[in-house]
């Protein structure tokens, strides 16, 4: 299943898998938008119980001081849910996003209880995320890439994800 949130972020969620994917695909030189998609992703974790996930920031613009405190300070106590097992951050090439996502995983680490591991290729971190299993790692890829369902918001997205995730 996929949506858009605030025409800047995709979001991918697989029941199976308890995954909550997400990626930048707004602008690429401001966040406009950043704070409220990532509090409508706050809000999925939460009410889907989500064990894995996987953020993309490869193509996020360089992430303000500002929004480092708000992701720090704000949004990363509410996305820390404890049924969190494993995130996978892909980061790409931007050094300076690199170097903000580490102080934020360092600076917030008494919120966060699970295992964070970094990557440079969404196959690699689908990889990581189930384990090695080629077909599982390739049907997630396959969703992303060729969805199934696209939903025209996070509302319409809950609606049919919920009864899946109980």
């Amino acid at each position: 299943m996929i949506c858009y949130i605030e025409n800047c972020v995709r979001v991918h969620y697989n029941a199976e898998a308890q995954l909550l994917h997400y990626g930048w695909c707004g602008d690429t030189i401001t966040t406009d938008g950043l704070r409220p998609a990532l509090e409508a992703i706050a809000v999925l974790a939460q009410k889907l119980r989500i064990r894995q996930c996987l953020l993309d920031i490869s193509t996020l613009p360089a992430i303000s001081v500002e929004d480092q405190f708000w992701l720090l300070h704000t949004w990363l106590p509410k996305v820390c849910v404890p049924t969190v097992e494993c995130v996978a951050l892909i980061v790409g090439s931007r050094q300076y996003n690199l170097m903000v996502i580490e102080n934020i995983l360092r600076a917030g680490r008494r919120f966060i209880h699970f295992e964070v591991q970094l990557f440079f290729e969404l196959e690699a971190a689908f990889d990581w995320l189930v384990g090695g299993q080629e077909e599982a790692a390739q049907h997630l890829l396959d969703e992303w890439h060729s969805p199934h369902s696209v939903y025209d918001d996070v509302e319409a997205l809950l609606v049919k994800a919920l009864p899946l995730c109980r």
